[in-house]
């Protein structure tokens, strides 16, 4: 038997979940989403999550994003493998995809702020990479030199 809290209605009903006969008896719900919210985390528990992905400028080193709808539970790790071999590089804000549907999941990776779009416009820097590699360069370029290789090297990097 597994104790559970189900998180769909503000009851949060203590549940017992066991398994009869090939099938989820739950006890303890108040209501009929209860004996679903305990099947699926019983079966496939799914959840949603936020966290940061990196940019390239300096003064605003990373930004807020979160998956679009729950996925399952055993893939949040894979995905912020995703996440975490990421360098944004180009003015994105609020509900911008970052990763669409990442791992196939129907699920994108969006941007959940516009602080690095807000940053970039009141400072006029659209188009210029503030990349500690790419400063050194000199990159105030259209496209900063940093920019182009890392798109060369990074294949898999979004910009």
């Amino acid at each position: 038997m597994k104790e559970l809290v189900c998180i769909t209605c503000p009851n949060s009903c203590r549940m017992q979940a066991e398994l009869e006969n090939g099938q989820w008896k739950v006890t303890g719900n108040k209501c009929k989403r209860g004996q679903q919210f305990a099947e699926s985390e019983m079966t496939c528990p799914k959840r949603t999550f936020s966290t940061t992905v990196k940019t390239a400028w300096d003064s605003v080193p990373v930004i807020p994003v979160r998956v679009s709808r729950e996925i399952p539970k055993d893939k949040i790790f894979q995905i912020m493998e995703e996440i975490n071999h990421m360098t944004v590089r180009k003015p994105m804000g609020r509900g911008d995809v970052l990763i669409p549907d990442v791992l196939g999941l129907h699920a994108d990776v969006i941007v959940t702020s516009s602080v690095l779009k807000e940053y970039l416009e009141e400072n006029n820097k659209e188009n210029t990479c503030m990349h500690k590699d790419c400063a050194l360069e000199g990159g105030t370029s259209q496209e900063s030199t940093c920019m182009r290789r890392n798109r060369a090297q990074e294949g898999g990097n979004y910009e």
